[in-house]
């Protein structure tokens, strides 16, 4: 029996990792800060650390994720990152004596999900397997996945958007369109440039999307961020509403909703029945905008719920599969 057992969330905005008997243990935005010396790569900081120093450096040190799609985009940060978690929020001497169940997405291939097993055995970790995150999604949602009634999950993530119809345990059906939140911040960024003549960082644009992301078109909410002048670059403290970024978020969300028609295009009539009379469960970073449920159900013509709290259904979602190894196995086995 391992001394210590983990689920572990690669995302490609932010990375996280629950241990058995203590809950979530980490939750760091998947960022790498470093510098190289000839072909030798130096490790400055990692996670929100690696993050503040967004254009706050020299050209002599980058900050990069090692993810892109939620596959390994560079193994070797990948392998830095992923040891200074283990070291800084797990046991870093107890790599052998773990167990690691990784969650990952359902469209990677072979190949990509190879890069994963490198990335345990390099760091340590001998005992590992793979699951699906929407399999988890559901699970955390309290949804039964054995039941032969098709249920539906969609995850928004930062550089894709991910879809499966779920029946008897396993994903009978899966789809990934390559448009995340990342497609927003870039929006935003040119948005202020265009209308404020303001230049912002990756990093105040995510922020100006989490407090203000709203599809309802009246919306007054407002916020402060601070950018550049673009002529001057000179610092500019503006103010900017909810309601002149609408065009933006319902563009965005306008195509999810196409993806997903063109996903229950594809499914049989008994699951999309299925699908009609339990609903869809909206998950990822991306889905927490306000007024989404609404919006969406109004375009699609079906339910659309979201969880509470993803990092509690995140939570819920890894104790499940930890404690249940019998259950843990067979979404191994079938997916």
């Amino acid at each position: 029996m391992a001394n210590i057992e983990l689920v572990v969330k690669f995302g490609d905005s932010e990375t996280l990792i629950y241990q058995k008997g203590k809950g979530i243990v980490c939750r760091e935005p998947s960022k790498v800060a470093f510098s190289k010396k000839g072909k030798r790569v130096f490790l400055e900081e990692i996670g929100q650390k690696a993050k503040d120093l967004i254009g706050k450096t020299d050209g002599s040190i980058w900050i990069e994720s090692p993810f892109s799609n939620s596959a390994i985009e560079d193994l070797d940060l990948a392998q830095l990152y992923f040891t200074k978690l283990i070291e800084n929020y797990v046991d870093k001497k107890l790599g052998n004596k773990m167990f690691v169940v990784f969650l990952l997405n359902c469209a990677l291939t072979a190949e990509e999900k190879r890069q994963y097993e490198i990335l345990a055995i390099n760091c340590g970790i001998r005992k590992y397997t793979f699951a699906p995150c929407l399999i988890a999604d559901l699970l955390g949602a309290d949804v039964d996945i054995n039941d032969i009634n098709g249920k539906m999950v969609v995850n928004i993530g930062a550089d894709s958007t991910e879809l499966a119809l779920v029946s008897n345990g396993s994903i009978v059906s899966g789809y990934s369109i390559e448009l995340g939140g990342n497609v927003l911040d870039k929006e935003i960024s040119n948005y202020l440039y265009r209308e404020y003549n303001v230049i912002v960082n990756e990093v105040t644009a995510e922020q100006i999307k989490k407090e203000l992301g709203s599809l309802y078109p009246s919306d007054i909410s407002s916020v402060n961020f601070v950018g550049y002048d673009a002529l001057t670059r000179a610092s500019k403290n503006n103010t900017i509403l909810a309601k002149e970024l609408y065009n933006i978020f319902s563009v965005f969300y306008d195509k999810i909703c196409e993806g997903i028609l063109i996903f229950l295009n594809q499914l049989t009539p008994e699951f999309v029945n299925d699908v009609t009379i339990s609903g869809i469960l909206l998950t990822g970073g991306n889905s927490k905008v306000t007024g989404i449920e609404g919006y969406m159900k109004a375009k699609l013509h079906i339910n659309v719920y979201t969880p509470y709290d993803m990092y509690l259904n995140y939570a819920i979602a890894s104790k499940k599969l930890l404690e249940d190894k019998n259950q843990l196995k067979k979404i191994v086995n079938k997916n």
